[in-house]
């Protein structure tokens, strides 16, 4: 009976120290002086619930600030640097692992695991970057690529992959080529012949991208209106299809400066109106203006650009309010 005891006391006194050296859950963590860029870093899953598994270190502990969690293997960090924010995220897991689902049948109290294991990668977070380079352009230098074809001419004067002429010629025509080798080869070389030479007349450094948009209601408290999918929004741009065959156009692989994802308006009055237009229809519409980099065919015609202006529109065509990174 006393040996029982004295094991039954040995046992919550170590439960009880043990619990003590466990840190709290942190709450949302400010972010640093020097924290001037956002990242994506993929991570791997520590803690993971044996009853939830979509929770674990990273949906627990990192709620905003300078670590937010946007799903189990991926969170959004404030830091100065790639380098520096996966030493972050290291920190973050050596300090709070043991915080989080100590039923958990792998539980790290923060000591398993190297750096190199816990954070894979980070990247700039291309949906609200703060570092961006722009160049001095006035409005009237943007011109809209009005069909699926003019943007993918847009891709052939900017891509740096190796094309084929066959692969120039499918990405411009879904027609079967004829069967007859020679008579294959000549089609392939004509069309790709005609789309490189269209190709050098195309506009490929100032462009215009609509479509809708999603905007956020009017914040009181902060007077402004936020625009939280800029990013999916513009690359959801809209285009006339002339091409033969259901050729889509490439991907805009878009960076969106920080500074275009809120709005303050300068009077009340322009905040009723905005409010007005947006409340009514729920639909509101985005014209960006796109300075482009590059493009690239892997995984697809994709031209990579950065936002530098906005322009957004009632569901009527009113401008509503015009913003730029500038």
């Amino acid at each position: 009976m006393l040996k029982n005891f004295l094991i039954a006391s040995s046992l919550l006194i170590t439960a009880q120290v043990f619990a003590q050296n466990i840190p709290p859950l942190p709450g949302p963590i400010d972010p640093g002086p020097k924290d001037s860029e956002t990242f994506l870093c993929d991570v791997a899953s520590i803690n993971e619930d044996a009853i939830n598994r979509s929770s674990n270190l990273w949906t627990s502990a990192a709620r905003g600030g300078k670590f937010e969690a946007l799903s189990p293997l991926k969170i959004r960090v404030m830091s100065s640097s790639e380098s520096a924010a996966a030493i972050d995220v290291y920190d973050f897991y050596k300090k709070y692992a043991a915080a989080a689902f100590i039923r958990s049948p792998m539980y790290d109290r923060g000591t398993r695991l190297t750096q190199k294991f816990v954070v894979s990668k980070c990247v700039v977070d291309a949906s609200r970057a703060t570092k961006v380079v722009l160049q001095p352009a006035l409005i009237t230098s943007y011109k809209k690529p009005v069909t699926e074809k003019d943007h993918l001419l847009i891709f052939l004067a900017l891509n740096k992959s190796p094309l084929s002429d066959e692969q120039i010629a499918s990405i411009f025509s879904d027609q079967p080529f004829s069967s007859d080798a020679f008579e294959r080869r000549d089609q392939i070389k004509n069309l790709a012949a005609s789309a490189k030479a269209e190709s050098k007349k195309a506009q490929h450094r100032f462009i215009i991208l609509e479509g809708d948009l999603e905007l956020g209601r009017y914040d009181f408290d902060k007077n402004s209106f936020d625009l939280p999918m800029l990013k999916r929004d513009a690359e959801r741009y809209t285009y006339k299809a002339v091409t033969q065959g259901k050729k889509n156009p490439p991907h805009y692989e878009l960076t969106v400066p920080a500074a275009l994802l809120i709005y303050n308006p300068k009077s009340i009055d322009e905040a009723k109106k905005i409010e007005r237009a947006r409340s009514k229809s729920q639909r509101t519409k985005l014209k960006a203006y796109v300075q482009l980099k590059d493009a690239t065919n892997a995984g697809g015609p994709t031209i990579n650009a950065t936002i530098a202006t906005i322009e957004v529109y009632s569901e009527n065509g009113e401008l509503l309010f015009r913003k730029s990174a500038h």
